[in-house]
């Protein structure tokens, strides 16, 4: 990003001498007029070279906010894992279960925030290998919701699952694991933003060319400026609401990676104060050389 950072600087300032001595030349002869055609084409030329500029500032300003909320969020469990410690061999807190659990549970959060940054990385640079099988998408979305119950209800959330394939087959070739990643980031999502009593939905249905698997939420919903960021790769929601969910803000960003790589797609739906719809449509064929094709679930 670095280097074409310079080198759009570089063309900007070229280009801008450039039109300014073809315009002083032009106009002395006559023939670079504003109605000219070469004086449009050349016009639009800078213009795209100052959007690709406008572009790099506002990925650099993305990529600034991305390394501070990093920086912020691996150093929270850090600072409590140390002081913590600290206290502990100072005599302050007894070394017992609970203070040892403090610790233990600090250090998990660290490793899932080192991890989400590692699997957009790998996705980005495609060096995450997909283990593709047969899997009935119904049976593994239902397994995910089970075992997600008892943390919803710890949060004082209802979680409830419907399988809407109407006895049509919900199998697909698709990584497994992959596919949990997202439907646990989508429903972590909706479970940090929506309030106490609220709703969480998980749902299957499908269609002739992919199944489908939607997960939403009566939460605070996501500003129509910024639907069309939401998945970006450095873009997380306001600040002090994100702060209080804690992350990194790139759990989208690695779901629609993932998505992209079985060759289907995500969309959302939001509105501020009521909720919350995220779809993903996975094709129900994917050829792929090479892979194995047992059944799971």
């Amino acid at each position: 990003i670095i280097t074409i950072f310079l080198t759009s600087r570089k063309l900007d300032k070229h280009f801008g001498a450039l039109k300014s001595y073809i315009l002083r030349v032009g106009n002395r002869e006559g023939d670079l007029q504003p109605e000219n055609f070469a004086y449009r084409e050349f016009n639009e030329v800078g213009q795209t070279v100052e959007k690709m500029n406008d572009m790099i500032d506002a990925n650099q300003r993305s990529q600034q906010l991305f390394f501070q909320n990093s920086s912020h969020e691996l150093r929270t469990p850090l600072m409590a894992m140390q002081a913590t410690v600290e206290a502990m061999q100072d005599g302050v807190y007894p070394t017992d279960a609970e203070h040892l659990e403090t610790v233990a549970s600090e250090t998990r959060r660290l490793a899932r925030l080192v991890q989400q940054t590692l699997d957009l990385s790998r996705l980005e640079n495609h060096t995450a290998p997909l283990r593709l099988d047969k899997v009935d998408v119904s049976q593994l979305t239902k397994t995910i919701v089970n075992n997600q119950h008892q943390l919803f209800h710890n949060k004082g959330l209802h979680l409830r699952f419907v399988d809407e394939m109407q006895g049509r087959s919900a199998v697909i070739t698709c990584d497994a694991d992959m596919i949990t990643q997202c439907v646990i980031n989508l429903m972590s999502n909706a479970m940090r933003y929506t309030p106490e009593d609220g709703w969480v939905v998980v749902s299957v249905h499908g269609d002739r060319k992919h199944v489908m698997i939607t997960v939403s939420d009566t939460g605070i919903g996501i500003a129509k400026d910024d639907l069309a960021r939401i998945f970006g790769r450095f873009w997380r929601a306001d600040a002090s609401r994100a702060r209080e969910a804690g992350g990194l803000g790139v759990g989208l960003a690695v779901t629609k990676q993932i998505v992209e790589r079985h060759h289907g797609f995500i969309a959302v739906e939001s509105e501020l104060e009521k909720g919350t719809t995220f779809t993903i449509h996975l094709p129900r064929e994917l050829e792929e050389p090479g892979v194995s094709t047992t059944m799971k679930y």
